[in-house]
């Protein structure tokens, strides 16, 4: 599960980015070991989580539609109904995140709708992994 742990951090923080931010660190372990959980209770295939992490490959895979729901359930970024709340996470970002433009990006993504829950939650990590593309690319 070690590579878990590289994926989640190298997706989400980078290599721009600075690692004294003790909070934010906290969020990645916690992100880690929320993942880990996830992967155990969907019965993912880690080889996606990681293709999706890592290289922005979605795969049209129904329990990793479900890792996704069952990740941001745990995270409090879903709830059981499925309302999408992505406005925490600003709170757990690297300091030098463009706030403004990750705004942006969450309100985009906070406003996908789909029939399923899976299906949305699958939908919004894809908006974010693009969303944290664009915040890089500047």
């Amino acid at each position: 599960m070690k590579t878990i742990a590289i994926l989640v951090i190298a997706a989400l923080i980078g290599s721009s980015f600075q690692q004294d931010n003790t909070d934010h660190l906290k969020f990645i372990e916690k992100l880690r070991q929320t993942s880990e959980e996830c992967i155990k209770e969907t019965g993912v295939d880690q080889a996606l989580t990681i293709k999706a992490f890592l290289q922005g490959e979605f795969t049209d895979d129904n329990k990793l539609k479900c890792f996704y729901k069952c990740l941001y359930q745990k995270l409090g970024c879903m709830d059981a109904s499925g309302k999408i709340d992505l406005s925490g996470i600003t709170d757990h970002m690297p300091p030098n995140v463009d706030k403004a433009k990750l705004n942006e990006s969450i309100t985009k993504c906070n406003q996908l709708k789909a029939d399923d829950t899976c299906q949305l939650a699958f939908d919004v990590a894809k908006c974010m992994r693009e969303a944290w593309q664009q915040l890089h690319s500047n």
